[in-house]
C-alpha cells in the first residue's frame, strides 16, 4: 500500500488543479487524475475508512515514481495537520497562496456556476462577517473569507511538519514565471528539475 509522497494542500481556487496536472506530467511522478481533490483528509467519512481509500490511487505507479496527491481544501480543514502527519509524515507538502480578495470572488463564482450559491457576493460576505454558520460541508464551499486566512491554516500544518517539508507558491509569481516556479517545485520534491511540462491551464 503506497500513500502520497507529495501532497498539494491548497488553497482552494488558487491553481491547484493546474499545478497537479503539471507535476503529474513528470516521468518520475505518478498522479492519478482522480486523486486530485479526493477529500480524504478533509472529509470525516472518507478519512474514517482508512488509508486504503487513498492508496487505491497509486496502483498504477512504478516502484521508482513518486506518488502525487492533493485536495484544495486540505489546509482549510481544522484536522488536516494531524491527519496528514499520521498518514504521510514524510511527505512533501505544497501550498499555493493567491490574493485573498481575488480568491474569495473566484470561489463565489465557482459556487454560483455549480448552483451551490444563490446569494449576491455582497450578501454572502456580509453573512459570513456576521458569524453565520454553515454545516462543515457547506463551509468548505461557502466560507469565502475564511479560506483566505492562510497564516492561520499553515500554522496548523506546521505544528506537525518542519519547514523543509513545506513549499509555498505565490500564485501571482507562478503565473508570471511558470517555468521558474516549476523548476523550484521539481527541485523541492527531488526529481529532475529540467523537465518542462505542457503548460495548459486547467479550470480557467
Amino acid at each position: 500500500m503506497r500513500l502520497p509522497d507529495v501532497y498539494i494542500i491548497g488553497a482552494q481556487k488558487s491553481g491547484t488543479t493546474t499545478l497537479y496536472d503539471w507535476i503529474a506530467q513528470h516521468p518520475q511522478v505518478f498522479g492519478d487524475p482522480l486523486a486530485k481533490d479526493f477529500p480524504f483528509f478533509s472529509h470525516d467519512i472518507l478519512y474514517k475508512k482508512g488509508p486504503k481509500e487513498l492508496a487505491k490511487f497509486s496502483k498504477g505507479a512504478s516502484p521508482n515514481q513518486l506518488i502525487l496527491g492533493g485536495d484544495a481544501n486540505t489546509m482549510f480543514s481544522k484536522d488536516a495537520g494531524k491527519r496528514l502527519y499520521k498518514a504521510i509524515p514524510n511527505a512533501k507538502l505544497i501550498a499555493i497562496l493567491r490574493n485573498p480578495v481575488e480568491r474569495a470572488f473566484s470561489a463565489y463564482c465557482h459556487a454560483v456556476e455549480r448552483l451551490l450559491e444563490n446569494r449576491t457576493f455582497e450578501q454572502a460576505i456580509k453573512e459570513e462577517l456576521s458569524g453565520y454558520c454553515y454545516s462543515p460541508l457547506d463551509s468548505m464551499r461557502k466560507d469565502y473569507l475564511r479560506h483566505g486566512l492562510y497564516a492561520q491554516q499553515l500554522k496548523s500544518i506546521m505544528k506537525y511538519y518542519p519547514k523543509d517539508q513545506l513549499f509555498v507558491i505565490i500564485f501571482e509569481e507562478w503565473k508570471e514565471n511558470p517555468k521558474k516556479i516549476m523548476r523550484e517545485v521539481f527541485s523541492f520534491i527531488g526529481v529532475d528539475e529540467s523537465f518542462i511540462p505542457v503548460m495548459h491551464i486547467k479550470n480557467v
